[in-house]
């Protein structure tokens, strides 16, 4: 596959492909009384503690504690470890939220690395997880017992006005040509969109509120091994396309490397008007290796009236990256906002919560806050999640900051944008992002008999008025999406200006919404 399918960031990719599309190698170890106990251990703590079970009935539909009776019958009839390893793994998934997932053998070696190198924030709990020598020997023969291929469809598309666009694929060896920016209607003669919700365990969805649908969060389909699928596409010239292809494998363990992608670009947009910085992620060990060069730019362009800073597509990482790097140089004013983060308070949580400071009942939060109907009932603490940021390091910077969003915002990047907004630092502009930010050090749930690694969850962060943050994100103060038709022109002048790289799409919609409102600030 080429570069663009390497580009997930650790928080998706861990558990992105999942086993159900592996094919395994018999090796048995647990007993079947064993497997129940790993399951009901493990239900037993989500049920008690998981704050996300009411957001994702809305959202999708699911009714997670109603199937507790279907996935043990599911369990028991697993006939060896991979089996299990599987079920279980779909089990999580369906929770639906990229914090909380089976930790793969492939991210548990990953994990070992990164926390080990990691600096600043993150380090508790999962350094000690991965220091545990009797969970790394586990997950070492877990790692003999799965075969670490996946397998996905052939193609990378992105999401554009409801459509999934293909805008890569495999070698043309044995790929059908397809014409990058026509749109995927139908796998197997099922509609796109209803083969999607049908992906719910193995795949990461998400709610397009505006067209009021699931959609796929990922840019690549999950595949069964083998198997041979029938894609129908219509072309950027209105042409029905039918395909047949065959999947094709990938190493999550080679995903879960580092790619190549800067962390962040710079460019001039209007010389002395308005410069643009995008941040493809905030995924790094080390926030302060690009200090230097993104102060170095601020400074070069520290008397421009306007400035934009774009995240579109930054699922998170480290967040000391944004507040060390980014608000302090460009702030002149002190900045404060507060949050609030509700737990259910089950007897496992409450190892986790003993020594977090500032933690209240779930009675004392404000009156005036509109909160999701399961708080009152199913919540049982909250703390102030209180974000502060001086501007003793400001470089003077006195222009306007506009912040482009888009529904892959999500974790940290979300707090980055949440926080913004709330202290109107800044003009929030795109879609709405894709939330679960103002986050925390993830508690971990270790099962007894398979030494298996779960992340949850731990709470439920609210948005200002009330609302759930996994559930609304924030929404934009000025809406813009990309159209499929400035897509296509997008496309069509990439391929004819090879020179482009680096180069800020001409034709995105929301940068020229952004440059639109300017022109008339600047024209009025």
């Amino acid at each position: 596959m080429r570069k663009c399918i390497l580009i997930f960031l650790f928080i998706v990719i861990a558990v992105s492909l999942p086993l159900t599309f592996k094919h395994y190698r018999e090796q048995n170890s647990l007993t079947l009384q064993q497997k129940l106990e790993d399951f009901n251990y493990t239900f037993d703590i989500l049920e008690q503690n998981y704050p996300y079970f009411w957001v994702i009935q809305r959202k999708f539909g699911i009714d997670y504690l109603g199937r507790r009776e279907e996935f043990e019958k599911r369990i028991l009839l697993t006939k060896n470890d991979a089996e299990f390893y599987e079920e279980l793994s779909r089990m999580i998934r369906l929770l639906q939220n990229p914090h909380t997932f089976l930790i793969s053998p492939e991210a548990y070696d990953f994990m070992k690395e990164y926390y080990s190198n990691l600096k600043g924030i993150g380090s508790g709990l999962w350094k000690q997880i991965t220091k545990d020598e009797k969970i790394s020997e586990s997950y070492r023969e877990w790692k003999k017992k799965l075969n670490n291929r996946s397998h996905i469809l052939p193609f990378v598309f992105k999401y554009v006005e409801g459509k999934y666009v293909k805008v890569d694929g495999a070698s043309s060896d044995y790929i059908p040509q397809v014409p990058d920016g026509s749109y995927l209607t139908k796998i197997e003669s099922v509609d796109v969109d209803e083969y999607v919700k049908s992906l719910a365990e193995v795949s990461w969805l998400e709610y397009d509120e505006r067209r009021r649908k699931i959609r796929l969060k990922d840019p690549v389909f999950p595949a069964l091994y083998k198997k041979e699928y029938i894609l129908e596409f219509v072309t950027p010239e209105g042409n029905p396309l039918e395909v047949k292809v065959k999947p094709v494998a990938v190493d999550p363990g080679k995903l879960l490397r580092p790619s190549s992608v800067r962390m962040f670009e710079t460019s001039i947009l209007k010389e002395g008007t308005v410069a643009y910085i995008k941040f493809n992620s905030f995924n790094t060990t080390d926030p302060e290796a690009d200090r230097d060069e993104i102060l170095k730019f601020f400074q070069s362009i520290r008397d421009y009236p306007f400035l934009i800073i774009d995240v579109r597509g930054n699922t998170g990482g480290n967040s000391d990256y944004w507040k060390y790097n980014i608000i302090p140089p460009l702030t002149d004013r002190y900045l404060s906002a507060t949050f609030y983060k509700v737990f259910r308070g089950g007897e496992y949580m409450r190892k986790f919560l003993s020594g977090l400071p500032g933690l209240k009942n779930i009675s004392e939060l404000p009156e005036n806050l509109v909160l999701p109907p399961e708080i009152s009932r199913h919540f049982t603490y909250f703390i102030e999640l209180g974000c502060h940021i001086s501007e003793v390091d400001s470089i003077g910077f006195k222009g306007e900051i506009y912040i482009l969003v888009d529904e892959e915002v999500f974790s940290t990047a979300e707090t980055f944008v949440a926080f913004a907004k709330a202290t109107k630092w800044a003009t929030i502009v795109g879609t709405r992002t894709g939330g679960d930010g103002m986050g925390s050090e993830k508690p971990a749930i270790i099962l007894p008999n398979s030494r298996l690694v779960i992340m949850f969850q731990n709470g439920m962060a609210l948005n200002p008025d009330g609302s759930a943050n996994a559930e609304f994100g924030t929404e934009p103060d000025i809406f813009a999406e990309l159209t499929y038709e400035d897509y296509l022109k997008y496309l069509k002048w990439q391929k004819t200006n090879p020179e482009s790289k680096g180069v800020v799409n001409p034709y995105d919609t929301v940068i020229n919404k952004v440059l639109e409102i300017i022109n008339q600030k600047l024209a009025g």
